[in-house]
């Protein structure tokens, strides 16, 4: 159905409201994993290289120092540690920022997303009408341009979020926390606890300033790319499915409201599509976003995205760069599913009621 420029604008909200209540929930349902693919994630070798006391069994924290910090030998371990030294409370650690992060981004995107896609469609159909719509299709290029452009504006809004979310999640439920590589030297003062997402802001603005709160933004600008992929898949793919079941060529035009189950579907297979390519950018961005130790001086000298790189290669080789690949598909994929299946149906529920 057309609508005015005006109209248009005005429909943006209900994308902004789907797109929170879909980044919430998923958060909520599949925290646990997330938190266990960061800790693999921000995990590195240890002084030549090698792995220090599995986190399941043996390994031990210090309350004189910090250099006895779990090392996990894979994603059960992690688990069985976290719930060992942190309790079930654990695997929620960072619930806060996720779930503020998560519905903020969320929304944002779809909203910021289906405005570009208006503007490429010159008005032509509702922003109300939701990803499955069939209504002036655009080209898989213009697709790819529009989620490009929403991410990189939606990323440089959040990216401080998500290095607090880190940065807590990264933390011991013990009173520890995880700091630059496997943790300080023996001896060293311990690392000041963050109580929750207003302390680590504080600190993180006191001792480390703006600069802190974009820690990881060149890699999270390059993982924007995963996002915009994804969506030209699910686009791509929901246009197929479409097709299919009305039983037409891709050329013609037709609406079907498509399932749940088919929505989770099509999104967990764009998801991996898109994450094959970009995983290895999320693995660097998680390490600049650690914790990184004072020196003994009180200030911190960040790494650089280059310096990263070049260290995890040297130390851990290609393999490195895919480092927890298992636990993150294991929540982005039904994280995806659910992702656009809310989505879809909180912005269909929102259409009809207003």
């Amino acid at each position: 159905m057309a609508s005015s420029s005006s109209g248009e604008r005005g429909g943006l909200w209900k994308h902004l409201v789907a797109g929170c209540g879909a980044g919430v929930t998923t958060t909520v349902i599949l925290h646990p994993i997330e938190l266990v693919k960061v800790r693999l994630q921000a995990q590195d070798h240890g002084p030549g290289g090698e792995k220090r006391g599995g986190g399941g069994r043996g390994a031990s924290t210090s309350s004189s120092s910090s250099s006895s910090l779990p090392r996990y030998a894979g994603t059960k371990d992690a688990i069985r540690s976290i719930v060992r030294l942190e309790g079930w409370r654990g695997l929620y650690s960072g619930l806060a920022p996720s779930m503020t992060g998560s519905g903020v981004a969320w929304g944002l995107y779809f909203m910021a997303y289906n405005g570009f896609k208006s503007q490429f469609r010159g008005s032509e159909t509702s922003p109300g009408a939701g990803l499955q719509s069939n209504q002036a299709q655009l080209s898989p290029l213009q697709n790819l341009v529009c989620a490009l452009e929403a991410g990189a504006l939606v990323t440089l809004l959040t990216n401080p979020i998500w290095v607090i979310k880190t940065r807590l999640q990264l933390q011991l439920g013990g009173g520890m926390a995880m700091s630059g590589s496997g943790g300080a030297a023996a001896g060293a003062p311990p690392v000041d606890r963050y109580t929750g997402m207003t302390s680590a802001a504080k600190s993180i603005w006191r001792k480390e300033g703006l600069a802190g709160f974009y820690r990881g933004i060149w890699p999270s600008m390059l993982l924007v790319a995963q996002g915009s992929l994804q969506l030209m898949a699910y686009e791509g793919l929901s246009t197929m499915s479409r097709d299919f079941m009305l039983g037409r060529s891709p050329s013609q035009q037709g609406t079907v409201d498509l399932s749940s189950l088919h929505i989770g579907a099509i999104g967990a297979c764009s998801k991996l599509f898109a994450t094959f390519f970009t995983y290895p950018a999320q693995v660097v961005r998680t390490r600049l976003q650690k914790r990184q130790d004072a020196g003994g001086h009180g200030k911190v000298k960040p790494p650089t995205m280059v310096a990263t790189f070049r260290t995890m290669l040297h130390k851990e080789g290609f393999r490195g760069f895919y480092k927890g690949m298992v636990p993150n598909l294991m929540r982005t994929m039904p994280q995806s599913a659910i992702t656009f299946a809310v989505y879809e149906r909180i912005l269909k529920l929102v259409r009809n009621v207003s």
